[in-house]
Order: C-alpha cells, then structure tokens, then sequence
C-alpha cells in the first residue's frame, strides 16, 4: 500500500479527538517513521531475530504484537490505516497514556512532534530533524471537514466527549506483558506459549 495523503492521517486523528496541532505534530512523525505507509515493514530490522516495526508507527515488539491482536479483535486486516489509528488512541489511552499526556502539552505543531518523538516513539535514532521540518510543513493542513467517518466516531454530529467515551469502551487484546528486562527467560517462555517459538 502506498503512503497515505498526510491530509487523512491528521483529519483522522482529529475526528478521534485530537487538537489540531498535535495531530499535525504526530503525523509528521508517522511521516518519518513509515512514509505514511500503514503496510510497510521494517526492512532490516535492529533487533536481532525481530520481524521488525510495521505500519504507521513502526509498532515493533510487544506492541506490534499488540497491534496485530487488536486487529484480529477487530476482524479487519493488520495494514488496515482505520484500525492502526484506533490502535494508536488505544495506546494513548492504555498503554501510552503517560506519554500521550506530555505530547498533549505541546503549544504547537513542531513541539507536538517532538514530544511524540522524544516520549511516545522512543527511537533508537530519532531523526528530529527532519521531523521537526515536516511538522512545520504540516502546521498549515487544516483538518478536512468532509472526511468520512468512523467506527470510532460515530455519526455526524457525534461531540469529541463522545468519541472519548467511545473510546474507552474499546477493549484490550488480551495479552500478558512480561518485562524482558527483567526476566529474559520469560520473554522466551512468553513467545513460545504464542506458538512463536
């Protein structure tokens, strides 16, 4: 699948409750990490063994597993752009919530990015640069009023309180977290009880 139309990804955000400026700061992100791209898989991955990130925020590891059992939850298909940015809402309610709470006290588009960077995607090289350059390209895409809505969303009309509360009645995959830090092991006993071994 190609790279999606940055003017979608920051109007889907927003149609998820996102101010403006931070899904213009976020979007440029995903740009840097996927081109867009809600079908790519990492190339050559820097975990060694790994399949790699995949989609639009390059989800690697247990959070790509994560994302791929909310899919199947979803009975929708793992490059599915709609899901992947219900997963990311998700994550930001869930998982990422603490991260997502600094990105949400970005002043602006560049500083979103940033934030998102830094706290949210956590990579091992950022690239901040560049980034930092799309953002400011982005921060003058308005969000598309006319876009199609979602599962999530809801009909017209529909309040961004609304869209919250829909949100948070998203259900967790069912999955057991296991701190490779700290247990090696268990990762490994962990993915074998997946029939990843």
């Amino acid at each position: 699948m190609a790279g999606l139309d940055p003017q979608y990804v920051i109007s889907g955000l927003v149609k998820r409750g996102v101010p403006l400026h931070v899904a213009q700061g976020v979007t440029a992100r995903l740009n840097g990490e996927s081109r867009l791209d809600p079908g790519i898989n990492e190339v050559s991955p820097t975990v060694a063994g790994s399949r790699g990130g995949f989609g639009l925020a390059q989800w690697t590891g247990p959070r790509r597993k994560q994302l791929e059992a909310f899919a199947a939850d979803k009975g929708v298909p793992v490059n599915d752009p709609e899901m992947q940015l219900d997963f990311l809402m998700w994550e930001n309610a869930n998982t990422e919530k603490g991260a997502w709470q600094k990105v949400l006290g970005a002043q602006d588009a560049v500083q979103a990015a940033e934030f998102f960077t830094n706290h949210w995607e956590r990579p091992g090289v950022p690239h901040l640069d560049a980034t930092l350059a799309t953002a400011r390209k982005y921060a003058g895409i308005t969000a598309e009023p006319n876009m199609p809505q979602n599962a999530l969303a809801g009909p017209e009309g529909m309040s961004v309180q609304q869209g919250q509360n829909a949100l948070a009645q998203m259900q967790a995959p069912q999955m057991q977290w296991v701190d490779m830090r700290a247990d090696p092991s268990a990762f490994m006993n962990r993915r074998n009880s997946l029939g990843m071994g």
